[in-house]
Parts: C-alpha cells; structure tokens; sequence
C-alpha cells in the first residue's frame, strides 16, 4: 500500500490476473481494470498520500484509506502470498464546494423524486452543489403509493436506508408501499431537498458553446424555463408503462389495462383475469386476485428466474447486509460494490447451483406446471 501510493513499481504488487475495480477514485469513471497488464495502463502518477488503516474485514482482506487528487478516496485490498488479487478504490467524500444555498441557480436537474433522486440531492446537498428535482406527481412519494394496494418492498428494510436519515428501529421488515411513499415525502421534507412537484420537463437542449442544457418545463401548469450543467435521469426502470399491440385486443369486451394501473382484486371477484406477464407484477397481482375470488390465468412470454425469498435473504443479502453482523449500511454497500462483476458470476453460480438442490421440489413443481426457468445465461441469477 505505501508502496502504491509512493509511485514506486504499484505494478509489482499485483498478480497477473489481479482485478482492479475504480468508483471514481482515479479516474471520473466507473471502471474495473482485469488482468497485470490493464492495471499497468490504468496507474495515475499521482495517487494519494496519508495512509490510514481502517479495519481487516477478514485474514486476507484489509480496508484503508488516503487522500487522492479528488477527495478522500477508501480502498479495500485482498492480499495472497504477499500480492494483491483484488483491489477496490472509491472515492468516498469531497471537500464542499461551499455552504448550501438553496436559493441558487441549480447547476444539477433530478428528474424524479423517488428514493435514488432524493438520495442523490441529499449527497449534493452536503457537498454544497445546487441541484432542483423535478418531480411529475402532485406529492412526493406518489410514484409508490399510486401502486396496486398489495405491493410490499420485497426487500428487507436493513438494506433500504437512505443518506442521513435511516428508518428507525420499529419499521416494518418488509415496507408496505404507502409507507414507503410517506417516508419518502417525510424524507425530503426534515432533510429540507429542494423538490418542485407538479412539474413536466417538456425540452432540455443542449448548448455546446457555453456547455450547458436549456430546459423548459411546466410547474402546476405554468411554463418556466432555466439553465443547467447536469441532468440526472432518476425515473427508475419501471416509470413507464408500455402496452403492446395486440391482434383483437379492440373487438374484446372486457377490461384491458396495464399493470400500473390495477388497484385491487375486489374489482374482479368472480371474474377471469388473464395476466400477460409472469415477473414480480404479475405473480403479486395473480395472488391478490385469488385472495378476493377471482380466478386468475398467467401466460408467460419467456422463461422467468425464479428465487426463492429465503435464497435472496439468507444467501444474497445475509454475507454483508444481516442485522446480527452490526454492520451499517455505507460499509456493508462498500464491500459489496468491491467486488467485480467477474467474482460476482463465480459467487452466483454457487449460490443457484446450491438453490437448485435445496429448492428441486420446488423448481420441479414449476417445470412440471409448463413454467419455464432460467437461471441467467451464465448460471449466476440475479447476482
């Protein structure tokens, strides 16, 4: 390590088939570097001074950290026989450009005010750097509480906190979707984040002389416009509902919608529903119909991974995220982004081959029904 950031020969410290994953410590980039020869290239000159030793997460593995040329960079080493095979900086805090002022000019547009925009803010906020969400929806948190009435977060709450605020002590393990949505806007609110609700960006364009993106938008109906360096993309990957073109579908005389827009099983008691779909939606929907006296079919376009929760917590989630280790979220995130995509295939692999042989009753049961499986094209599942 002193002989890694003292610019000596950092490449001699390395195996040949060392991975080197960099979240923005060296380089304004989220990269991992595979094999000697790679890192080699990817070496700065200058990497950092004043080593500090934080903790040995295991005999192998040591954690440290060091003033880099961006910030304060932490780095995770995993040593064998006396060379590094696995190594992961992160740059882990700035100085701030200045004290929040959230009367200034946004230099950064969030469009979306759900949890990964408001975090965001949050962090930009203690660095100091104007930013402004705009968020479609009348309220904060309305993009979980308009859901269908079952929804509860399938993961535990434990891995779910948010920066400077976490839940507290009696929430629910598995949240229930309006709750969800009142901490969000309880979230923002206490943290003060400067979110417009109401507002539609309409155009953003970008001006390459001056670097900068002009963006109009309406706010409770009235158009405005203003300038920014950044736009961040927090809509999530579920924000848009898409409805195939199906033959027929305008001759049927039933009721056609899209999943977002299914609020409760009551709606369909005694009623066949035919569900096109059988992912995470489709099962918690097919459910609550069965629960209220509807008689539910599922058609299933392509093969589905299918894990078992007890797998998800216990093996997935359990290493790094499980209450007993007493370990809080940002280290618990930490050691698992330090691992690169080509350990995680090697790890997942284990865990669905495992999975397999606990859950073959299981999986047999699904294969015999006519549902088809899959476990990615690699083996690892959703690792």
């Amino acid at each position: 390590m002193h002989a890694f950031l003292g610019g000596q020969d950092a490449a001699a410290l390395f195996t040949k088939e060392a991975l080197w994953r960099d979240y923005l410590a060296m380089a304004w980039d989220l990269q991992t570097h595979e094999g000697l020869e790679a890192i080699k290239k990817a070496l700065p000159d200058h990497r950092g001074q004043s080593l500090n030793i934080l903790s040995a997460p295991s005999p192998d593995e040591i954690i440290f950290s060091f003033a880099g040329a961006q910030g304060h960079v932490k780095a995770l080493a995993e040593i064998r026989n006396g060379l590094c095979v696995r190594f992961f900086t992160s740059l882990d805090d700035m100085p701030a450009a200045a004290p929040f002022n959230k009367d200034a000019p946004p230099e950064i547009l969030i469009i979306g005010a759900g949890q990964s925009g408001l975090a965001l803010a949050a962090q930009l906020q203690h660095l100091g750097i104007p930013y402004l969400i705009a968020e479609q929806h009348p309220r904060i948190g309305d993009n979980w509480r308009n859901r269908y009435d079952s929804l509860i977060l399938h993961d535990p709450v434990w891995v779910n906190h948010l920066p400077f605020k976490a839940f507290p002590n009696d929430w629910p393990v598995f949240t229930p979707k309006d709750e969800m949505g009142d901490w969000l806007e309880d979230y923002a609110r206490d943290l003060e984040l400067n979110v417009r609700c109401n507002c539609t960006i309409t155009s953003a364009a970008f001006d390459a002389v001056s670097s900068h993106w002009q963006i109009s938008a309406q706010i409770d109906e009235v158009d405005t416009s203003f300038v920014v360096t950044h736009i961040v993309f927090a809509v999530g990957t579920s924000g848009f509902a898409h409805t195939p073109e199906i033959e027929g579908a305008a001759r049927f005389t039933g009721r056609q919608m899209h999943s977002s827009a299914y609020c409760s099983g009551a709606e369909f008691v005694g009623q066949h529903v035919t569900i096109i779909g059988a992912t995470n939606s489709a099962h918690d929907i097919a459910v609550d119909l069965v629960k209220h006296g509807a008689k539910p079919m599922l058609i299933q376009r392509s093969s589905t991974h299918v894990v078992p929760h007890q797998v998800y917590l216990d093996d997935i989630l359990a290493p790094l995220y499980a209450p007993q280790h007493k370990r809080d979220l940002a280290e618990a995130d930490f050691l698992s982004v330090a691992t690169p995509m080509r350990r995680l295939e090697e790890k997942g692999q284990a865990i669905f081959n495992k999975a397999q042989d606990a859950y073959k009753d299981f999986y047999d049961g699904l294969r015999q029904s006519g549902f088809a499986l899959d476990f990615a094209e690699d083996g690892s599942g959703i690792i």
